[in-house]
Formats: C-alpha cells, structure tokens, sequence
C-alpha cells in the first residue's frame, strides 16, 4: 500500500487556519483594526459594504510598512510583536501570532497599499486566494490601506454560512466598539453603505463611552479607581437605575484588550448585590492593568478569552472596587461607604499592623520566607487572595585561595582560585574571574564573582604566582676530533655552546674543562651547565679526541739465511758447527710517512747489538728475540717490531723432518726406508760430517720420488723440498 499522509499546499493549509482566525466579516474588521492601533495610529476609519461581506475597508496613518514587510506580513506567523518564546509573556500589543493577514488573504481578495514616512513611494500588494498577483509602487499618504473584498470567494459552503446583513453588521459594530471604547485617544469612524454611523473624535474615556452607548450614560456613570502593587483598575460603571434585562453594556478590558469572563462579571454582580434585582445587569466598561507576565492570552483563536495566575485576587480586586465607586457615590445601602479593608497573612497568620493595600518588607532575612496573602474586607464580606510564596534568596559565598602554578607556552599559566565557593540556598550558580587568565610570570591579582541563579553576587580575590620552571635549552657540538700539530702532544681546543630561555635570561654556559683548554691525546668528556634567572638548570656533554700529529716510520726487514719447514712459525736457521750461526739482519726497506730520516736499532733480547739499518749478528743454539726499532725524533715516532729466531743443529733440522715423515699418512713399511736415510743424516751431521749429512737427505729425497711420488705426489713434494730446505741452509751456514 503506498503512503498516504501527504503536507498540505499552502492555499489549502492556509483557508484550514483562517477557519479558525476569520469566522466572519466581523472577525477580520477585529484583525485590521487592532493591526492599525499596533502601528501607532491616531486615526482609523472603517469602511465596510454590504455587511463585510462585499468589503471591508481600514484606512490608517500609523507607521506603514516597508516594501519587504508588506509583502511578509502575508506569510504565515510572521509578525513584528514577539522574537523569542519570552516575548510571549510579556506582550503588550493588540496581535503578535502573525495569523491574521495570511487567513484574510486565503479567504478574500485583499489590496493593500502602505507607505512610511522616510519613503518617497508607498507599496501596493494584490493578493487573491493566498496568491500574490501584483506588486507595485503606488503614490498612498503615510500609514496603511487595506481592502478585502468578496469574503469567502473560494469556499462557498462557509459563505452560505453567513447570517443575514443586519446580524452581521452587528457583529461588525460589535468589534468596533470594543476597539474604540478601549483607545478613546484614537479616533474612529465608520462607514457602512456609504453612511457614517460613528465619528469619534478624540476624547476621555468617559466622552467615548457616551459616544458609544448614548447620551443617557452621561449622568449614569460612577468612575472606579484603584491602585495596587499587583494591579490597577479604572472605568466606570453604572448607576443601579441603568440596570436592564440583558447583559449588553458590559465591558471588561485587561491590558486594553476586550475580554470575556463570567468569573469577573460575577465579582461584578457581587458588588451589585443588594442594590439592584437578581435579575438585572448593571452596565460596566472596566480597565485592568496588570504585568503581562500574570496573564496568558494566547489560550483562545480571538484572543477573548485569557487565564490569570491568580484569578482569586483579581476577583476580590474587581468586587471591592467596583463595591468601594460605589459606596463612595452615596448608591450602596450603607451611607458612610468605607474603603475596602486589607489584612495581610503570612503563612496563615494576621502580620500585625499590615493593613495598607499593599505590604512592603525591609532588611529581608531568612525567616520573612513564607506564604503571604492578604485578606479583602468591607460591609459586604471578605475575600483572602491564594498564597504568594516568598522566597529569600541568601547570597551566595565566594571563596578563594592563592595559587602557584607553573608557565606553559608564551610563558603564561591558567589556573582557577576557586576554592570550594557555594551557594547556602543550593540554587545554581555560575563562577566568573576577572582577569579570566592565562596570566604572565609573576605575581598577579584575580578576582573570583560568584552568582546564584537569582541574581545575587558576591567576590573574593586571591593571588595567581605563575613560575618559570622550565629548565633552559643548551646545545653542545657534536664530538671535536683534533689531530694535533707534527712536533705536539698536545692541542688547545675551543668550542662554542649556546643557551636559551622561553621565559626568563640565562647566563653564559659554564664547560669543564673550559673552551681553549690543552687537551692531550685521547678522548676527553667536557661538560657544559647553564641556568635561568628562575634557578632552573640544564647540561650537555660532549667528547673531545685528540689524535697524533706524527705518524712513526714503518719497519720492514728481512732476515737470512733462513730455513723454512711446513707448520713452524718461529724463524729457523742452522748452525752447522753445532754452536752458532751468523745471520744477516736488513732493515733498508723500513720507511717514514710523513719524515725521510729515521733511527735504527737492532736488539736481540735486551741487548742493542747494531744501530745500522744492515747488520750482521752470530747467534747462539737457542731461542732468540730480534727486535728492530725505528725512532724519527719526534712525538710518538718510534715503531717496534720483533721476531723469534731459532739457531739448531743439522742434526736438529732432520730431527724435524723424522717427525715430518712420522706424522704423515705413509705407512710404517713404507716409513721405514726413508727414516734410515734420515737417521744416518742425523748421525753424519752430530759427527759434524756436512757432506754425509746432505748425501744422506739426496738419498732421502731419491726414495721420495721412487715410492712416494707414485703414492701421493702432494706428500713427495712436500718432504723433498723440506728436504732441500736442510740442504740448503747447511750449505748457507758454512763459513767459506
């Protein structure tokens, strides 16, 4: 099933609210004339024909309207009297809904022709059936015109609704007399047909009720006046002898505004009671003032019908005002005619003395807080008014402390010196400080208002210390690498450290060791600290390495004549008359980076035996410890290098190859022919026989390429030229 609630056209939504606004000629003549009093108006003519039904015509020289404002007060709710939902207890005016002009124009054909004062042209607006159909300048005197013709075009069933001319004429007179008799300072006309049936000139309120309701009321009439705090009430009312049968001449307005109230006009009666028959009307036209905010108008379509806050005072009010005109013109029964009596109660109790008409409270503490009322009396009875509560509103209790707080950014510091304030009624309240913060360093004054809900105040001050503390920034360089100069161990070393402070001024930074201090060689830690003037303190650190400027010589040298056996380390030469051999040191290739001329020391062990950069030396059987070190002179140029040499015998030399053989993969049938050989080279070489000694190792190495070599080639190889090495070396050894 598709949707079927749907929002209505304008037009159609529109004529629905005019249903309810315009219910007949009478009802729009009410409108337009209380549009005219709200412009300020001093002059209104109503022109109406055939009943309303043809026209209904208001000519005015209030404000007028703007162009803009003449075509919106068509639109819905729109209107110049209320902005906010407050606005409505406080209205003062004739009309605020905005309604009235968009339901005459959803059920009319309505012109309009409007024009201020500052405006050199006016505006003229045709509008039919909710629809604008011309829109144009128009030359029109300042102040307002405003036609609606044929009422009711458009729906029929509510025209043939309408009574006869006559009833709705009378309707329409109706209205104009309410809106006249309540601004008598305004004058009014009307004109039905062609005929002026009122013209009423300015006056007192007492000319036009005369002028409204005839010559006869001149001599009727008892003025009414009273004042009170809550409200006040003037007009008049009439002599017991213009009593009639019906209820036509009575008229009660509230705010200016025409009201209907059987409840008033029972207080008014009441009044009346023992001085006219029951089944008489008095006559009556009363005024009430009294603050909009006690009153709700807007409870009814016409605006007739309103609600008072407290309908039993205003009742009592009525009653004894209207009693007290007249007793004071000799027509009540008692002829002294008393003033009303007042007594005024709190929580139900007489307060002694409180008789005037109205009761003022000094210096208000806590236990004046109540129920009041007061108490309306006279020959005729006594009326008390509903409860009026009393509250006493304390103040509230501002309390502070003083507050340390430390700066933020752009050196400033937020805090609140609230310190438990309160409210000793428990209403809300709201915290105010003056200045509202954040606040620079130092010492600042603040101010704390407290306010209850209200309205009552009170202050407290207190102390905001803002403070820096927030360390200062120190920037250290990275780590120095110096190298010093060729001749130095040392070098003095500057550097540079900077310090800042958001907020207050440092000193210089203060490093140990300091700026262009000597540093020797190696890394040195340097610590920088600086402070604020707050006190507040920071550090970094750094390293400054101080490398060698000079770069000592390199030694290279060789050493002969030198055997060479697989996996020995040690340098080996052989000595072949078994206690010593002479070895030739060379040192000619060390060299110097950075200087050509450098020293020469040889040492063999601990003992210095050439300053040469060759040297010769006859060393011992035995292990020995040849150290060569080069010296340039200068700081940190002198380099040591050393060697382990080892002077053996023949004997020893072929010892080192027997155990060669035996370590190997041979096997022990193939080991042994080639451990005889080397046997009977040992035992040649101890008897100090050199040449039997090396014809035994050829011997050794002819079996090697004879049953090794076919074996494994690697191993042949490696024991022949170990071999050779022994040869070699005994033959290097001989002195020629």
């Amino acid at each position: 099933m598709p949707d079927i609630i749907q929002l209505l056209p304008d037009n159609i939504a529109n004529q629905i609210a005019a249903g309810e606004v315009i219910q007949r000629p009478a009802s729009a003549v009410k409108e337009l004339l209380e549009n005219a009093v709200d412009a300020g108006a001093t002059e209104i003519k109503l022109i109406i024909q055939e009943a309303g039904k043809a026209l209904v015509q208001v000519i005015d020289n209030g404000k007028g309207m703007s162009e803009t404002d003449a075509r919106m007060a068509f639109e819905r709710h729109a209107t110049s009297k209320i902005s906010n939902i407050d606005d409505l207890f406080r209205i003062r005016t004739m009309g605020f809904r905005g309604e009235a002009l968009a339901s005459i124009a959803a059920v009319a054909q309505v012109t309009i022709k409007t024009r201020r004062a500052e405006d050199e042209t006016g505006t003229c607006i045709e509008i039919d059936n909710s629809v604008v159909r011309k829109q144009e300048p128009v030359a029109t005197p300042v102040g307002t015109n405003i036609a609606m013709k044929n009422v009711f075009f458009n729906v029929p069933a509510r025209r043939n609704f309408l009574k006869t001319n006559a009833s709705e004429t009378r309707h329409i007179v109706d209205e104009f007399i309410r809106v006249a008799m309540s601004f008598p300072n305004i004058f009014f006309s009307l004109t039905t047909n062609g005929q002026e049936v009122f013209h009423l000139e300015r006056g007192t309120l007492k000319q036009r009720i005369v002028q409204l309701l005839g010559n006869p009321y001149n001599a009727k009439l008892v003025s009414v006046q009273e004042q009170t705090d809550y409200l006040n009430i003037y007009g008049f009312v009439g002599k017991p002898d213009t009593a009639k049968k019906t209820r036509g001449d009575q008229y009660f307005f509230v705010n200016n505004r025409f009201i209907r109230s059987a409840y008033l006009s029972h207080a008014v009666m009441n009044a009346y009671q023992e001085i006219i028959t029951p089944d008489s009307f008095p006559a009556y036209v009363l005024f009430i003032d009294l603050d909009p905010a006690q009153i709700d108008i807007n409870v009814h379509p016409t605006k007739q019908e309103i609600k008072f806050e407290d309908e039993r005072i205003v009742y009592a009010f009525v009653q004894a005002a209207v009693k007290h005109a007249l007793a004071q013109f000799s027509v009540t029964p008692n002829p002294l005619a008393p003033s009303p009596q007042f007594q005024w109660r709190l929580n139900g109790i007489n307060i002694a003395g409180a008789t005037a008409s109205s009761l003022s409270l000094t210096n208000v503490q806590v236990a004046n807080a109540g129920l009041y009322s007061v108490q309306l009396s006279n020959q005729f009875g006594a009326v008390i008014s509903s409860d009026a509560v009393l509250a006493v509103n304390r103040f509230p209790v501002a309390q502070c402390a003083d507050m340390i707080v430390s700066a933020g950014s752009a050196c400033l510091g937020s805090a609140l010196v609230d310190h438990g304030s309160f409210d000793p009624d428990g209403d809300p309240f709201t915290l105010s400080q003056s200045p509202p913060g954040p606040y620079p360093l130092g010492t600042n004054l603040v101010a704390l208002t407290i306010i209850d809900s209200k309205g009552a105040s009170n202050i407290c001050s207190a102390l905001v210390i803002v403070l820096d503390r927030t360390p200062p920034t120190i920037v250290c360089p990275r780590d120095l690498v110096v190298t010093n100069a060729h001749d130095q161990l040392s070098s003095a070393v500057a550097f540079n450290t900077t310090a800042s402070d958001d907020c207050s001024s440092t000193g210089s930074p203060v490093c140990v060791p300091a700026s262009g201090s000597v540093f020797g060689l190696g890394t040195h830690p340097v610590l920088c600290s600086v402070a604020d003037a707050a006190g507040n303190a920071s550090q970094c650190s750094f390293n400054v390495i101080v490398r060698p400027g000079n770069v000592p010589p390199v030694p290279v040298f060789k050493i002969s004549p030198l055997v060479n056996f697989p996996g020995y380390t040690n340098l080996v030469t052989i000595s072949t008359e078994n206690n010593e051999a002479t070895l030739v040191f060379d040192a000619s290739n060390s060299y110097d980076l950075d200087d050509t001329n450098f020293n020469y020391f040889w040492y063999d062990g601990t003992n210095l035996f050439s300053t040469n950069a060759l040297a010769t030396r006859a060393l011992s059987l035995g292990t020995h410890e040849i150290t060569l070190a080069l010296d340039d002179t200068f700081p940190l140029g002198v380099s040591r290098t050393n060697v382990t040499v080892e002077v053996i015998t023949g004997s020893e030399a072929v010892t080192i190859l027997i155990g060669l053989v035996q370590d190997s993969i041979l096997s022990a049938r193939s080991q042994q022919p080639l451990l005889a050989s080397l046997d009977a080279a040992a035992a040649a070489f101890d008897r100090g026989n050199t040449t039997a000694g090396n014809n035994q190792l050829q011997a050794f190495q002819n079996k090697l390429r004879a049953q090794v070599m076919p074996l494994d080639a690697a191993l042949a190889g490696e024991l022949t030229r170990a071999a050779q090495e022994v040869i070699d070396g005994v033959d290097r050894s001989v002195v020629p």
